[in-house]
C-alpha cells in the first residue's frame, strides 16, 4: 500500500512551528491544488465560550454539592420532576432567545 497525495486534494507541510506551505508531495503530483494559509479572526463569542469553559473547568459553572444531591435522589428514586417549573423555565428561555 502506498500513501501519497490524493488527486484533487490539497497537500500541506504541517510541521509544527512552521507556516503551512505546499509539500514535496505537491511537487510529485502537480495536479493537486495548492492551499496557502490565511488568517482567521474569531468573534467575541469565541472569547465568551472560552471564559465559560474556564469557569466550568474550575467548578464555577455549577454547584457540585447540589449536583451530587440530585444524582443521589435520582439513584434512590426520590427525585421528583416539577413539570410546571420545567415548563416555566423553558418558556422563559424561549422568550430570551426570541428577544421578547
Amino acid at each position: 500500500m502506498t500513501i501519497g497525495a490524493i488527486p484533487g486534494k490539497p497537500v500541506l507541510d504541517q510541521t509544527p512551528g512552521t507556516r503551512p506551505t505546499p509539500s514535496k508531495a505537491h511537487e510529485e503530483n502537480p495536479t493537486s491544488p495548492v492551499v496557502t494559509a490565511s488568517s482567521v479572526n474569531l468573534s467575541g463569542l469565541s472569547a465568551q465560550l472560552h471564559g465559560i469553559e474556564s469557569r466550568v473547568a474550575d467548578g464555577e459553572g455549577f454547584n457540585v454539592a447540589r449536583v451530587e444531591e440530585i444524582k443521589s435522589a435520582i439513584r434512590s428514586g426520590a427525585f421528583k420532576v416539577n413539570a410546571e417549573a420545567v415548563a416555566d423555565g423553558l418558556i422563559r428561555s424561549v422568550k430570551e432567545l426570541v428577544g421578547k
